[in-house]
């Protein structure tokens, strides 16, 4: 749990919801719109896959630290159900994405 969902996946889901953002998979005139747009299709998923979690809205703070590093701050817990939902939304985005990291970040994201 601490090596992977405390670890690994801070940089993982972080960086994977900045990809996405800057694709423009998500809805939003700027990087904050983007994320509550990502925030309501994640509560949408969990809802839907009845899973329970106690993550808050998706925020630039959450997710991009002051000096720069992409490390999504959550539990433990809600870091693996966020792996979970950005699996399932890499495997959306990879029909429609021209980004070339989109082929790698469908291999991150299988869980």
């Amino acid at each position: 749990m601490h090596v992977i969902n405390l670890g690994l996946l801070y940089g993982t889901n972080a960086s994977a919801l900045v990809m996405l953002c800057e694709d423009k998979f998500f809805d939003g005139d700027n990087f904050r719109e983007q994320l509550e747009s990502a925030y309501d299709d994640f509560k949408s998923f969990t809802k839907a896959k009845k899973i329970s979690h106690s993550q808050k809205m998706f925020t630039p703070r959450l997710v991009v630290k002051k000096d720069g590093q992409l490390l999504m701050t959550g539990k433990a817990y809600n870091n693996r159900v966020i792996a979970e939902w950005l699996h399932d939304v890499v495997q959306r985005a990879r029909g429609s994405s021209t980004d070339p990291r989109m082929p790698l970040a469908y291999l991150c994201m299988i869980l």
